[in-house]
C-alpha cells in the first residue's frame, strides 16, 4: 500500500529482536539493546518539527539545568519572546509545558508535525538556545541536551 509523502508508518518487527520506523523516504531500525543504550545518552533532536501530514503526536523529553540556574530559567521562560511563540505555533506544536524538579526539566508537547532527528534550522530557536546555554546542559554544538521519554500510558 502506498503511503503519502511524510506520513508515519510504524511497524514493530518482533523477529530478531529489532524495531523499525519507516517514512515514505527512509527506514530506521534498531535492536532493543541499542535502544536501551541510546536511552542513557542525551539526544540531539530538533524540539519542533516540520512534517507533511500524519496524526497528532505527543512528545515528552527531559533536559537538565546547571546548579543555581533555576530562578533565571523560570524568569527567561516567563519572558518568552513573541517570535519564538510564533515559531512554535507555526511548527504545529501546541499544548507545550515544561515542569521542573530540582535541576531536572520534564517537557511535554503535542504536535501535528513530529520533528525528524537532526539539528534545527530556525534562527529564532538558535538565538533562544544561545541565550539559554549558560543555564542548561548543552552539547558542544550549542544545542540543549535532551533525553526522549517513552510513553508508558495514555488516556484521553
Amino acid at each position: 500500500m502506498a503511503r503519502p509523502a511524510g506520513s508515519l508508518y510504524i511497524p514493530v518487527l518482533l523477529a530478531h529482536n529489532r524495531t523499525s520506523i519507516s517514512t515514505a523516504n527512509q527506514t530506521v531500525s534498531w535492536s532493543v539493546n541499542e535502544r536501551k543504550a541510546a536511552a542513557l545518552q542525551p539526544e540531539r533532536r530538533y524540539l519542533f518539527g516540520s512534517w507533511n501530514g500524519g496524526a497528532m503526536a505527543r512528545r515528552a523529553f527531559m533536559m537538565r539545568l546547571k546548579p543555581g540556574c533555576e530562578a533565571i530559567y523560570k524568569e527567561k521562560h516567563d519572558q518568552i519572546w513573541p517570535e519564538l511563540v510564533d515559531q512554535i505555533h507555526r511548527s504545529g506544536t501546541r499544548n507545550y509545558s515544561i515542569f521542573r524538579r530540582g535541576l531536572d526539566l520534564f517537557a511535554y508537547l503535542e504536535t501535528d508535525q513530529p520533528a525528524p532527528p537532526g539539528p534545527a534550522d530556525d534562527e529564532v530557536l538558535h538565538r533562544w538556545w544561545r541565550m539559554m546555554e549558560p543555564y542548561m546542559e548543552y552539547h558542544d554544538d550549542h544545542t540543549p541536551k535532551t533525553w526522549d521519554m517513552e510513553e508508558a500510558f495514555h488516556l484521553d
